[in-house]
């Protein structure tokens, strides 16, 4: 779903929320992961915003970690899964170091892209 916003052109992937319910769902009922140990991130608000009101039509998502990367700074959980829906073909957010370090450091057992 591409949405114009302030001049801005978004893309919020209906796909990529529908896998991470299909993970998230995975996760609990094959290996009895809790909420409290997942961290849903992405480098994009409206994808965290569009992935949150997606989720709460499916799965309880009490205590489920649903925010930007920039939020995340300083957490770790046992699992994250990386949102990597881009904007306007725009991927200026790999060349940030600090940022992609965060993204990807602060798995305890798993990170799923």
């Amino acid at each position: 779903m591409i949405i114009n916003k302030k001049d801005k052109m978004m893309i919020l992937s209906k796909m990529e929320a529908e896998k991470i319910y299909e993970l998230i769902k995975s996760l609990r009922n094959q290996y009895e992961i809790k909420n409290e140990q997942i961290e849903i991130c992405s480098f994009y608000k409206e994808q965290i915003k569009f992935i949150k009101e997606d989720l709460v039509e499916k799965i309880d998502i009490q205590n489920l970690h649903i925010d930007t990367i920039d939020s995340f700074q300083g957490q770790e959980r046992d699992f994250i899964l990386i949102l990597c829906v881009r904007t306007n073909g725009n991927i200026e957010f790999l060349e940030d170091k600090n940022r992609l370090n965060v993204a990807i450091t602060r798995a305890r057992q798993g990170i799923i892209f």
